[in-house]
């Protein structure tokens, strides 16, 4: 699990607390003094909705569990944040560390018909009344390191901010002094170094990243999306729960990995294929199921900044 701002931290804990028959008792009563710090860091307004979302997160939650077969009750709570927590306490087949778990609250119900009573709750907690959380992102040094074996993303952009340099030498070789400068440029200065980036840097990037996933195979990535960007090859299982709003009525949004289109997709025998989105994304698709876009986009200023590479939504 990444690390929290203190509003998600009451948002998940809060959640916990109601799950738990609002009681601080069991599992979740070493969360406590966790979250009466969180309470007092955090101004009013964001107290009242990151509150407020639990009441509609802990509803569709439940609603969920039952579906998948989870019943009886809710017999204990953990806060999965919290320090000192073992996931192998609980299971010796789980992950040992939450930050290798999605799951930011495990529930124990009384009985289920699946492999054990444990199921996991990723919380989200998003201030729009509509739409999803951000996808789960690994960065550009991750990507290039586990899916294309090596840095030929990187090596690229060093080799093509030093071309950029021979052909403008009035700008410094440090980023941070040639971002001010390029700051300073006119705005038609501007725009040709923007255009430089759009025409030799991102097309390029596109190339780079769709020839490395072919040549990694269709195991191989597929593998990698379901252990490393969907989370569904771990234990325990686990849902995502979004809750939506920072004014009432609050909402929130149930999503299940094991039974999506794309985990659907993704173990089926059916062929990855790559599609340049733009200047700047590359999509991943299977068959007709949009899996989602991969987006490289400079910080700040082309050819100055750091440039960044995210997984979105398609």
């Amino acid at each position: 699990m990444a690390s929290n701002t203190p509003g998600a931290d009451i948002n998940e804990i809060h959640l916990g607390f109601l799950l738990n028959g609002g009681n601080w008792t069991g599992g979740i009563a070493a969360a406590k003094d966790t979250y009466d710090k969180r309470i007092a860091s955090v101004n009013e307004d964001e107290k009242v909705w990151r509150i407020g979302q639990t009441y509609a997160m802990a509803e569709e939650f439940l609603k969920k569990a039952a579906q998948l077969g989870y019943s009886g009750g809710v017999k204990d709570v953990h806060w999965t944040a919290r320090q000192g927590f073992n996931f192998q306490a609980i299971n010796e087949n789980y992950e040992a560390e939450s930050k290798e778990n999605p799951s930011d609250l495990l529930i124990e119900f009384n009985r289920s018909t699946n492999i054990d009573n444990n199921l996991g709750l990723s919380a989200k907690s998003i201030k729009s009344p509509t739409g999803q959380a951000p996808f789960k992102n690994k960065g550009m040094k991750e990507i290039q390191t586990e899916l294309l074996k090596g840095t030929q993303l990187t090596d690229f952009i060093t080799e093509q901010t030093n071309t950029f340099l021979r052909q403008h030498p009035n700008l410094s070789s440090n980023a941070n002094t040639r971002k001010n400068q390029v700051k300073a440029l006119s705005e038609t200065m501007q725009k040709d170094i923007t255009g430089y980036a759009n025409t030799y840097v991102y097309p390029k990037l596109q190339d780079i990243l769709i020839n490395g996933l072919r040549s990694a195979g269709d195991i191989d990535v597929k593998y990698y999306i379901l252990n490393n960007l969907y989370d569904t090859i771990k234990l325990p299982r686990y849902i995502k729960v979004t809750g939506r709003g920072t004014k009432p009525p609050y909402n929130a949004v149930v999503s299940d990995p094991l039974s999506s289109s794309d985990f659907k997709a993704l173990i089926s025998n059916d062929r990855i294929s790559y599609e340049k989105i733009g200047n700047t994304s590359v999509g991943i698709k299977i068959s007709s199921n949009k899996l989602f876009k991969i987006r490289f986009k400079y910080e700040s200023i082309a050819m100055s900044s750091t440039m960044k590479l995210s997984v979105e939504y398609w």
